[in-house]
């Protein structure tokens, strides 16, 4: 099965914002402050999950490694991030900053990037690589999702063996899956508009201690959804790595 190339990414979009910034002269979008510090043995002996906190002044994170970092200043997925160095996978860092007076949320992208430019010294670049990846279908006898109620709530609710939803195109719910599957989903039902979401399937990287009873997620497709997957290979725009240094704490 072939597939079309996926759209401009989020972060080729952001990419190509930031140059056109450049050319305009608009000072840079950045954090007033930033203090940067390897995260506190404490947290890392003890287990302790990542965590973040963001309002319209402040961004905080804790337990963040680089690359996690760059998934979230680049709105991608693992399988996005090509190269880097080998500490940027498994030293965790905790970082406390601050924006301008007037700063939102929808900032903080743009804002952490010029911050990792900056303190972790990050140098990348963009390619479009074919990669193995899923191709979401409706099964032949046809689709069993629901249409949403008029004014019904965008935005996802998920976790490990979850995925729901009041308002959804099946452009996001491929974008939903392809972050449990890690492998690139592209959306081949043709069905328009927004559904009614609600997928329950065994995670898909149980605990070996789990006693899991629950569908695949690729069976719970079918048998809930009337939507399967198969393998595909497609275009994707990849973020490469060419170097990045460890920050000087302050």
């Amino acid at each position: 099965m072939t597939v079309s190339p996926l759209r401009i990414s989020t972060a080729m979009a952001l990419l190509l914002l930031s140059r056109m910034s450049a050319q305009l002269g608009s000072a840079p979008i950045e954090f007033e402050v930033a203090i940067i510090h390897p995260a506190s043995t404490a947290r890392i002996t003890s287990g302790a999950s990542s965590s973040t906190r963001i309002t319209n002044d402040r961004f905080e994170v804790r337990g963040f490694t680089l690359k996690a970092l760059i998934k979230m200043a680049y709105r991608i997925e693992d399988y996005q991030i090509l190269g880097g160095p080998k500490w940027f996978d498994s030293d965790p860092y905790d970082i406390d900053a601050k924006s301008p007076h007037g700063g939102t949320p929808q900032q903080i992208p743009q804002r952490l990037q010029s911050l990792l430019i900056d303190r972790f010294r990050l140098l990348l670049h963009h390619e479009a690589r074919n990669l193995p990846a899923y191709a979401l279908a409706t099964t032949k006898d046809g689709p069993k999702i629901k249409r949403s109620e008029a004014g019904a709530q965008t935005g996802f609710g998920w976790g490990p063996s979850m995925i729901r939803s009041q308002g959804a195109s099946m452009r996001d719910f491929a974008e939903r899956l392809a972050e449990a599957l890690h492998h690139p989903v592209f959306d081949q039902t043709g069905l328009g508009g927004l559904f009614a979401i609600d997928l329950k399937f065994a995670p898909v990287d149980p605990d070996p201690s789990d006693n899991i009873s629950a569908p695949s997620i690729f069976e719970a497709l079918q048998e809930q959804l009337g939507l399967k997957l198969s393998a595909t290979k497609g275009q994707v725009d990849v973020i490469v790595i060419d170097g990045a240094e460890k920050p000087a704490s302050n």
